[in-house]
């Protein structure tokens, strides 16, 4: 996904690098998802952005963040 961009995909969970790190999200069963940029910027250069991932489920899910730096 580019800087600032959105993606959208059926997927078991993603992978955000960070440098020599990853996040790994899953949320188990193959889902529609997307992720996409929000206007909301911080830090004070404004260089860093917060993004929303959303995955539709019928009621409850079950997530999992592993960090590996």
């Amino acid at each position: 996904m580019p800087w600032g961009g959105s993606a959208s995909a059926t997927a078991t969970g993603l992978d955000l690098h960070r440098g020599s790190g990853v996040v790994r999200i899953r949320w188990g069963a193959a889902r529609a998802a997307t992720i996409a940029a929000a206007s909301i910027r911080y830090l004070r250069d404004g260089s860093r952005r917060m993004h929303i991932l959303k995955v539709p489920h019928g009621g409850s899910i079950d997530v999992s963040i592993a960090l590996d730096y």
